[in-house]
């Protein structure tokens, strides 16, 4: 497990709430979230369903939890990067400005620092007007 945590670019964080994973407009399976980072989330299926690696396109994410003590929902389509049994390796493909400014508060909470906000942004690389964090 070292050895993945030294591999990892984003810093990961407990979000607790809950997942509903899609498949275009036909399957929908509950999941845990175990933790989520600026780039994607490590999701548990309450159910066994094979994604395979690679899958998107057609793959959407809704987590429900609280961010400062709000309920918020959080939508993003997905692609499946590893699974492991029930548990899913997914990285973020698209997200609306709503959810990525939510997405940026809660990440920067945690991490306690504008600056490493910042940092993790700049890491991305592909979200389109992400510069110098805004949070408040």
């Amino acid at each position: 497990m070292v050895q993945d945590q030294e591999r990892r670019s984003f810093h990961r964080f407990p979000f607790e709430g809950r997942g509903l994973l899609s498949v275009g407009n036909v399957q929908r399976v509950h999941c845990g979230v175990i933790d989520v980072s600026i780039n994607g989330a490590l999701l548990e299926l309450q159910e066994p369903v094979e994604f395979g690696t690679g899958a998107s396109g057609e793959l959407g994410l809704i987590l429900r939890g609280r961010i400062r003590q709000s309920q918020v929902d959080l939508e993003f389509s997905i692609e499946v990067v590893w699974q492991k049994d029930q548990v899913l390796g997914c990285r973020f493909m698209r997200v609306d400005p709503e959810t990525f400014e939510q997405l940026k508060i809660f990440v920067a909470d945690n991490l306690g620092d504008t600056a490493l906000l910042d940092r993790e942004l700049t890491k991305l690389g592909y979200w389109p007007g992400v510069g110098p964090s805004s949070v408040a």
